[in-house]
């Protein structure tokens, strides 16, 4: 599975704020991101098949991807977000009720030995996530308003990304113990494992700017221009990433290279990511 960070993060395409545009203009916009994603996993399914590229059935399952994942996440959060003005309400209220159908029989059948003769049971591991998906993927647009919101002061929203944060590891804490993180099933500790690190991370870095910044001293935070580019391109760079972790797996068997060529092989895939959407970002383009 693909790290949810890069969405991301991995596809990190955070929903367009519907009270600013025009309902058609909303759907035609997310008709065409769900469309696009919808083909690139069908791409990556028959490329990889035709490749005989290395895959666990374990992960997604037969013909599941994280592309299928991140359309059906777009496509629930949407209709969602247009009902309702309350992310982060839906948000928990999706996690306890995927926590819950998890423990009524849904990850004992995930787990199971089931024969993978349809489409559901085929693909049960990358379906049955889903829900933890929309889950954090709510929770980031919530984070977004929160940052967005002007009539807030900066030092009200840093206290409150705080407190988050502190709630979240508490809870990871407790619940690690019963319910241990699972990738597979994305359940509620896989969850607010991913969304403690992303508020922590956030709250430090706009404890950074509310703390350096002064515009009457003309003292201002700058976003690193590298940040600034993936934002801009971020399915590009997720793609790019992918394809080159496939070209490597595909050219050498990774288990037995030295870690010396290693970190060369790490530093050309870092420089080749970057330079393409930080030069994409220097010609004004967005993909």
């Amino acid at each position: 599975m693909y790290n949810v960070s890069r969405n991301s993060d991995e596809c990190q395409r955070v929903h367009k704020d519907l009270q600013k545009h025009k309902t058609l203009v909303i759907i035609k916009s997310n008709a065409k991101f769900f469309t696009i994603l919808i083909l690139l996993g069908i791409a990556r399914f028959i490329s990889v098949k035709q490749l005989d590229y290395q895959e666990h059935v374990t992960e997604y399952g037969v013909h599941w991807n994280f592309f299928f994942t991140l359309a059906l996440c777009k496509l629930l959060a949407t209709c969602i977000l247009f009902l309702s003005n309350r992310p982060f309400l839906f948000s928990l209220i999706i996690l306890v009720f995927h926590e819950l159908i998890l423990y009524f029989g849904l990850q004992d059948w995930v787990f199971s030995d089931t024969p993978r003769t349809s489409l559901i049971t085929a693909n049960r591991e990358g379906i049955t996530s889903c829900l933890g998906y929309v889950s954090l993927y709510l929770y980031a647009a919530y984070v977004k308003t929160e940052l967005s919101d002007h009539t807030k002061s900066k030092i009200n929203i840093v206290l409150k990304l705080a407190c988050l944060s502190v709630i979240q590891w508490m809870a990871l804490y407790f619940l690690n113990n019963d319910l241990p993180v699972s990738r597979t099933l994305a359940n509620s500790s896989y969850c607010i494992y991913l969304s403690s690190v992303f508020t922590s991370i956030i709250c430090l870095m706009y404890f950074i700017e509310v703390l350096f910044q002064d515009k009457d001293k003309k003292l201002l935070f700058q976003v690193p221009l590298i940040i600034l580019a993936i934002n801009d391109n971020g399915l590009i760079y997720f793609l790019t990433a992918n394809l080159l972790t496939g070209a490597v797996n595909l050219s050498c068997r990774t288990l037995f290279v030295s870690s010396s060529f290693s970190i060369v092989i790490l530093n050309v895939y870092m420089v080749l990511t970057l330079f393409l959407v930080v030069y994409l970002k220097k010609v004004g383009l967005k993909i």
